[in-house]
């Protein structure tokens, strides 16, 4: 009789251990999903970051390779925006950021991928449908980010646009539409015309950064 008892109370005890560490193998693959997902996206906006960027930029590229079809990449910044954030305080320039991300989000298809790079940098990636640019993509945004900018005095947007070519790596492609953004805002202080940059051209010296190659994940 007794050992009868020891037996269902071994036989309990094995059940709760198993529970429990279920629980504990449960939570430990939460946390490590919640760590991936930290690491891939912008913790202020909830957009995919420079890494994930890159990473989706890398498959895309792969799937225009292989279908023949190009890919349009806009580099947006917001003018200013350091004055704004100087004089008025980073809760409102946390606010125009974060509400720049849903504006750009909400003016884009499903397929796109809208980015924060950093700072008051966004970039949208699309791949473009046979025949068409990516200059509807810029004139879009670009009302968009009015809107947006409309009740901050001084807070202006520049753009630029890049569209893909036979060879381009993710690094070229953002590198181009980086170099048409300061073309336009150059263009403005200026007051001449904006020229397209050749591709490979060098980028001024505050953008020149080492961008580390990551490997290519399958997509998710």
């Amino acid at each position: 009789r007794r050992a009868a008892l020891l037996q269902s109370v071994a036989i309990g005890l094995a059940s709760v251990l198993s529970v429990l560490l279920g629980v504990l193998a449960w939570r430990q693959r939460e946390t490590s999903r919640r760590m991936r997902a930290l690491a891939m996206t912008d913790e202020l906006t909830g957009l995919p970051n420079r890494r994930l960027l890159l990473d989706r930029l890398r498959h895309a590229l792969a799937g225009c390779a292989r279908s023949n079809r190009s890919g349009a990449l806009l580099f947006l910044d917001l003018d200013n925006f350091k004055t704004l954030n100087d004089t008025l305080g980073h809760d409102v320039g946390d606010q125009l950021l974060r509400e720049a991300a849903t504006r750009l989000s909400s003016c884009v298809r499903q397929s796109d991928t809208v980015a924060r790079l950093g700072g008051d940098e966004f970039v949208i990636a699309r791949l473009l449908p046979e025949g068409h640019d990516g200059a509807a993509l810029l004139d879009r945004c670009r009302v968009t980010m009015r809107h947006a900018c409309a009740s901050n005095d001084g807070i202006g947007i520049s753009l630029g646009l890049a569209e893909s070519v036979d060879g381009d790596t993710a690094i070229d492609l953002l590198h181009r539409a980086d170099l048409a953004m300061y073309e336009e805002k150059r263009s403005r202080k200026t007051g001449l015309a904006p020229s397209p940059p050749a591709g490979g051209g060098s980028l001024p010296s505050r953008r020149r950064q080492e961008v580390p190659e990551l490997p290519v994940s399958a997509p998710g």
